[in-house]
């Protein structure tokens, strides 16, 4: 019966052929190579059933070898191996009727079968055959107890192991194909596919490793960086073998290559202090933002570190990914100082933080009074009209000035020193002084000036009548203003 399946299996690959030659479907080029093969050591206590259309065949796998002793395997379960030549294919043929997919397939089986790590007792080239068979479409498969004996269930724990390793050979590490990473952080990131020990490591980094199940990140400075994790043999391709009159065969070669590249990125959290005056007085003032000190706090109010600006206000420093917030500790002389704070988030998305904050300058109102009268009777009045020019320390001119009917000026000054200076006021009396005064805070500062009366010279009139009447009218005038002022007057102070 036997004889007669050979027969007819040979009689189909003729026929396939021909057909396939007529329809143009191949082109069947020469072969890469010309061997031949043997039969080796028979597995013990294994026997195994194929079926397909109808014809059932039974018997125990022997192993296989081409003429230099490499194992090969049955990729055509119903033919016998021939003692004549084999034609060799280094590249996938369409000559054996499976798919490249099929062929690519039993190839890995082959390579976690027979030989692979702890395969070594001979069942594992048996069960290596049955999985390879197992790709070919057949109508049943199963081991039997003896030769053509009763079905029976075997080798399931080898079976499972084999499939685990296959199934797993294209899977990857879990991890992202870019990994973000902050500064001087140490990171480990397991892999839970728990794949890593089955792939060549490669990196551009010393401080990143491998840690069985762990990739691990070691400070690493801000940049990136490239890991590359491979599956890669130098075996020859595998090779199809082809015989008219017996059974094909696969000799297992090199295996796809199996590759992740991960990119690291690696940032660090910036932080720029950028200081303004709000009013933008500190030119004007000749102030600087020197030794400004801010704190930045967590958000429980820990103080993190604290920041100390130059003349120009502008600072930058690291701080480590996460949420805080920045106040003013001491503000910069002649700057109120800032009572806020400023909150903000930074992380790997949003690393580099600028933050503008301001200050404003001290200032404050003066109020200028202005008075003029008689030191002999102490009797003054408001002086309208009065001009007066303000200079800063830097003797610019920062304005001129005119009392009220009150007698009064009102001006806002900032930070600094300045000198008030009369100009012009009621003729026949004297001229205020220069007066200096500082602006150091933001109470309000009153300044009273008063002008006196120029005395008149008096000619001499002995000779010329005494005129009594109009001395005394003039006595009695000035006694009724004094009256008339007395409670104003008890509120002054005399500069």
């Amino acid at each position: 019966m036997s004889n007669n399946i050979g027969r007819r299996e040979e009689m189909k690959k003729i026929i396939f052929i021909i057909l396939l030659s007529i329809i143009g479907i191949i082109n069947v080029k020469a072969s890469d190579i010309i061997d031949t093969f043997y039969y080796d050591t028979k597995v013990e206590n294994m026997y195994i059933t194929k079926v397909k259309d109808g014809v059932s065949k039974n018997g125990a796998p022997f192993l296989l070898h081409k003429s230099d002793g490499n194992l090969v395997y049955c990729i055509e379960p119903f033919l016998y191996l021939d003692s004549g030549n084999y034609y060799g294919y280094k590249e996938f043929s369409n000559i054996f009727n499976i798919s490249e997919s099929a062929i690519e397939k039993m190839n890995l089986i082959a390579h976690y079968g027979y030989g692979y790590s702890n395969h070594t007792d001979l069942k594992w080239y048996g069960i290596t055959q049955y999985l390879i068979w197992n790709e070919l479409n057949l109508d049943d498969l199963y081991f039997t107890d003896s030769y053509y004996g009763n079905r029976t269930v075997a080798y399931v724990s080898e079976i499972d192991e084999m499939n685990n390793l296959i199934n797993n050979h294209y899977l990857l590490p879990s991890f992202d194909k870019v990994i973000n990473i902050e500064e001087d952080k140490y990171v480990e990131i397991n892999d839970n596919n728990n794949v890593l020990q089955n792939y060549y490591f490669e990196t551009d980094n010393p401080s990143i490793k491998v840690d069985n199940n762990k990739l691990i990140f070691d400070s690493l400075k801000e940049g990136e960086y490239n890991i590359s994790f491979t599956k890669k043999e130098n075996k020859e391709h595998y090779m199809l073998y082809y015989n008219e009159n017996g059974q094909n065969l696969l000799l297992p070669g090199k295996i796809n290559d199996v590759q992740l590249n991960i990119k690291v990125v690696v940032k660090g959290g910036i932080v720029n202090l950028k200081k303004h005056d709000i009013k933008n007085d500190a030119a004007l003032n000749n102030l600087t933002f020197k030794d400004t000190v801010y704190g930045v706090y967590d958000l429980n109010d820990n103080l993190i570190k604290e920041i100390i600006l130059d003349d120009t206000g502008i600072s930058n420093f690291k701080l480590d990914f996460g949420s805080y917030y920045i106040k003013e500790i001491k503000a910069p002389v002649g700057y109120l100082l800032d009572l806020d704070k400023h909150y903000f988030d930074i992380s790997f998305d949003n690393s580099e933080i600028t933050l503008d904050l301001y200050d404003e300058v001290i200032s404050k109102k003066i109020i200028i009074k202005k008075f003029f009268g008689n030191s002999d009777t102490l009797i003054y009045m408001p002086e309208e009209g009065a001009t007066f020019e303000i200079y800063d320390s830097f003797n610019n001119l920062v304005g001129t000035y005119k009392t009220d009917k009150n007698g009064m000026i009102e001006v806002i000054l900032s930070y600094g020193s300045y000198k008030l200076h009369q100009v012009s006021g009621l003729d026949n009396y004297t001229m205020s002084n220069d007066y200096n005064f500082d602006v150091t805070d933001t109470t309000d500062y009153e300044i009273k000036l008063y002008d006196n009366e120029i005395p008149i010279s008096v000619p001499d009139t002995y000779k010329d009548e005494i005129d009594y009447f109009g001395a005394i009218s003039v006595l009695l005038v000035l006694f009724i203003f004094n009256l008339g002022v007395y409670a104003y007057r008890k509120n002054i102070n005399y500069i």
